[in-house]
């Protein structure tokens, strides 16, 4: 029997590949565990950047801050993370351990990329301005040597390259932002007393965050300079006009309420893989939003704002959205940033495979936020497929493509269902990252599933985990 095959050009073709990705159980194992590996190391990160003496609860509420965001129009999100204790209910989080060992191996991909993209978020940007600060001023004290022992986890050589392309945008020496001024212009300075005084990065930063301006670029933020580091950026988001501006620059922002009707109608076609979990269901909820179910038991209507119906094609179409159609692609949006800034962010730790971060993102943010192709053109663009005998090619299709990638990786390639799009509905009764504590009885299967995310955890950070 024949199978119908969507156009390539279409959201069916790529929701169907995606999907395929995501239930592919062998693949999204060996993916899921690269992304736990990522967020691992940041928070290795962040035990070692505060490794003077304080509270394990302080350095469980820094790390919850850096990892768990507010923000309800984005996907995965769950604000303050809670774990359900059996007889008890949903509770905060007591101890670091029953963070990394219990909730977060729980989390579906969906929620686990959105800690990876909340790290680079602006409340974290002067954490990690100040590694590069600390990096540049070991090395004009001559402990180099001090600083790769202090933050193993790190790519050094990256680190220093991120220091210097700092140098080069500001014309100044990064040690310099490092310096208390009265103001921030720098005209007069001042001894730095903590919590008197401020250097100037966070000084700035502080600025911004009382004054935002429409650019969110402060010093902070170039710990990534997506902007300025990468040259399509340069082009595409910098407020000019030009002529190689217009080939590229495609999309504006849509309507509210043709939007919202749009994402009802995609979601009810194409529905979210994961579902969602109880834990964003509950976030969502908590923020006042009602959530509604369509004939088949599955969520149509998640408070986010994808691409796909929020932006909408320029007119006259643009030189790049018409080459794209040429090739049979789909079209959701211009190359992916969030692909650029995932791979500016992972190449500052050791040991990432990037190509494993790119079928993240594609199970990840396909097909509402973006296509496979604004994907792959972009992880291309960032130097990804380097290294390895794969390169993307615009000629071949999606699944062409993506199987040629997953073979070179050693992965199971992939054949798509293509028009099955109902999705098996969870046990209504299964709690998700469910604990006992104070004498409750724990179910065995989540003793067996702790000591499994515990080997887990051991095996990716190739240490054993450590009571903090």
């Amino acid at each position: 029997m024949s199978v119908n095959v969507p156009p390539t050009d279409s959201i069916g073709y790529n929701y169907a590949i995606a999907r395929a990705l995501f239930e592919s159980r062998k693949n999204k194992k060996v993916i899921e565990d690269e992304i736990l590996k990522i967020i691992y190391l940041q928070i290795d990160l962040i035990l070692a950047y505060n490794n003077h003496p304080e509270s394990a609860m302080n350095k469980l509420k820094f790390i919850k801050n850096v990892f768990f965001k507010d923000y309800i129009n984005e996907q995965g999100q769950l604000g303050i993370p809670m774990i359900f204790i059996q007889g008890t209910g949903y509770t905060h989080i007591k101890t670091l351990n029953e963070l990394t060992d219990i909730f977060i191996p729980s989390l579906n991909i969906r929620e686990k990329m959105s800690m990876l993209k909340n790290f680079q978020s602006k409340e974290n940007d002067c954490f990690m301005f100040s590694i590069l600060i600390e990096l540049s001023e070991s090395i004009s004290q001559g402990k180099y040597d001090v600083f790769e022992k202090k933050y193993p986890m790190l790519n050094v050589d990256n680190i220093a390259k991120s220091v210097k392309l700092v140098e080069n945008i500001l014309g100044f020496n990064i040690k310099e932002t490092n310096k208390c001024y009265r103001d921030i212009q720098g005209s007069q300075p001042v001894r730095c007393i903590p919590g008197k005084t401020e250097q100037l990065y966070k000084l700035i930063q502080s600025e911004y965050l009382t004054n935002p301006t429409p650019s969110p670029i402060t010093l902070c933020w170039l710990w990534h300079p997506l902007v300025y580091g990468i040259p399509y950026q340069d082009v595409i988001k910098l407020p000019s006009d030009n002529y190689v501006n217009r080939l590229a620059s495609s999309f504006v922002k849509n309507t509210t309420d043709m939007a919202t009707n749009c994402m009802t109608n995609t979601y009810s076609k194409y529905p979210l893989f994961p579902e969602l979990s109880q834990r964003e269901q509950r976030f969502i909820k908590s923020k006042g939003k009602e959530l509604v179910k369509n004939n088949d038991g599955l969520y149509t209507n998640p408070p986010w704002t994808p691409p796909y119906c929020y932006m909408k094609e320029k007119s006259p179409t643009s030189f790049y959205v018409n080459m794209l159609k040429r090739y049979n692609k789909y079209v959701v949006s211009n190359l992916s940033g969030h692909v650029m800034m995932f791979t500016i962010m992972a190449k500052l730790f050791n040991g990432i495979n990037l190509k494993l971060l790119v079928l993240a993102n594609i199970i990840y943010m396909v097909p509402y936020n973006h296509s496979i192709h604004e994907i792959f053109q972009a992880a291309e663009m960032m130097g990804v497929f380097d290294t390895g005998d794969f390169k993307y090619s615009i000629d071949d299709t999606d699944l062409d493509n993506l199987n040629r990638l997953l073979a070179e990786m050693g992965m199971d390639t992939i054949v798509p269902a293509w028009g099955s799009h109902t999705m098996p509905s969870l046990n209504p009764t299964r709690r998700e990252n469910s604990v006992s504590i104070g004498g409750v009885k724990r179910r065995k299967t989540n003793k067996r599933k702790t000591n499994r995310r515990k080997m887990t955890r051991r095996k990716m950070t190739r240490r054993k985990t450590k009571d903090h």
